[in-house]
């Protein structure tokens, strides 16, 4: 790969991110970086049906324009394969291909119609925080956001959006034809061609020929290791696995040394009883084998998980909506129907929650995530009523009571398994 950037939820607003450039392969490391901005944005863009695009994308340009201090989306370290959901974008560079890879996220409003977009908006915040000049870097975010406006992306054309949302750049690999020199977005045109542009020509030659010698000898030396690794494992001999097996009972018949006659010719032999002699496995007198573990059924995982999914969706809706009733946030229309989005939606995983069925095991976390639910809900009710300065730090510092209670009783709920 050219390069990589995998992008791990720990939960659903704590995000791990990480970005790798692959050398050679990475001739621009900050082009690339657009290309990952402009593909990965699209392809939230597209997860979403379109009243909801509109909508990401104002609260994109707010989040852009005051450098995250209202995303809900943080920023922790870690190694982001050891979250579920994440997701991988991938871009190669010789061969021009970008690719999306999702783990652990599944279709609909609670799977990557959520994450999707988070991940996009916690690698947009990642650029703003950590690379220089992240302006220009944001730039194919914002181009999209303008045209989502005019137009729905789908996942058919998100690549092509994707793609037209990109700045020129330099050519890579473009070779000036009949005195014409392409340059950013500058095009240069001579009938004589004069020797400036002969000695770009020469200077752009050489580039392309170091280019090609070094990815011909990356691609010899891979060839050398494929076959000295082929040669090595043909050498080794595999050894069969040792074949367990068990005596049958000695009969007074075997110490005879006369041959025993042969089925056809005495009929069917009767039944005789097992002679009064200790067993194989008794002499051997083993160690008692200990007793195994119970394997937890369907139902039993699949529980917490439902119970997790339903507490962190409601607290991490309680948390856009605090954020949207601040004096800074977003317009008083807008901010009236993210409150009634995060209302309706606390009802439906309220009911999700009434009707789940807790194993034994688990009635005691249950009741806990009950109670936090039920003071999520209180706290998200009382958010449409006019909020002045104070009464937001307080629902602030609420809320953060909330979410360190939760992640106690969810520790609780995996320490139940076995």
């Amino acid at each position: 790969m050219s390069s990589v950037v995998t992008i791990g939820f720990l939960d659903r607003t704590q995000v791990c991110v990480q970005t790798e450039f692959t050398p050679p392969l990475a001739d621009d490391e900050r082009r690339e970086i657009l290309i990952h901005t402009a593909f990965l944005t699209a392809r939230a863009f597209a997860a979403l049906p379109p009243e909801r695009q509109r909508t990401l994308a104002t609260i994109l340009k707010e989040w852009v324009a005051k450098r995250f201090s209202t995303c809900p989306v943080q920023l922790v370290g870690g190694d982001p394969m050891v979250g579920l959901p994440r997701f991988a974008s991938t871009f190669l560079a010789p061969v021009r291909e970008y690719a999306l890879a999702t783990n652990g996220c599944g279709p609909g409003a609670d799977g990557i119609e959520y994450f999707l977009p988070m991940a996009a908006a916690g690698y947009l915040r990642h650029i703003a925080e950590s690379e220089r000049d992240p302006a220009e870097l944001l730039k194919p975010a914002l181009a999209l956001c303008t045209a989502v406006s005019i137009h729905p992306i789908t996942v058919a054309s998100h690549f092509k959006v994707a793609t037209a949302s990109l700045p020129k750049v330099d050519w890579v690999v473009e070779r000036p034809d009949q005195g014409e020199l392409t340059h950013g977005n500058e095009t240069e045109r001579d009938t004589n061609i004069p020797s400036r542009l002969a000695s770009r020509t020469d200077g752009a030659s050489q580039g392309l020929r170091e280019r090609r010698w070094t990815l011909l000898l990356s691609a010899a030396l891979a060839a050398l290791l494929i076959v000295a690794g082929v040669q090595y494992f043909s050498t080794l001999v595999p050894t069969p696995p040792a074949q367990l097996s068990v005596p049958a009972p000695a009969s007074p018949a075997d110490n005879s040394t006369s041959p025993a006659p042969s089925g056809s010719e005495l009929g069917p032999a009767p039944p005789t009883p097992a002679p009064n002699l200790p067993s194989v496995a008794a002499s051997s007198d083993p160690a008692p084998a200990k007793p195994a573990r119970p394997v937890p059924s369907e139902s039993t995982l699949a529980y917490p998980r439902a119970l997790r999914d339903l507490a962190e969706n409601s607290l991490a809706q309680v948390e856009v909506m605090v954020t949207a009733s601040g004096g800074s946030g977003p317009s008083s229309t807008k901010r009236t129907e993210t409150l009634d989005y995060g209302i309706r939606n606390l009802r439906r995983w309220q009911g999700l929650y009434d009707a789940l069925a807790p194993p034994p095991d688990y009635e005691e976390p249950h009741r806990a995530v009950g109670r936090i639910l039920a003071d999520l809900t209180s706290l998200g009710r009382s958010l449409p009523a006019p909020q002045t300065e104070r009464t937001i730090r307080l629902a602030t510092d609420r809320l953060a009571k909330i979410h360190a209670d939760l992640e106690g009783v969810l520790g609780s709920v995996d320490d139940v398994l076995p």
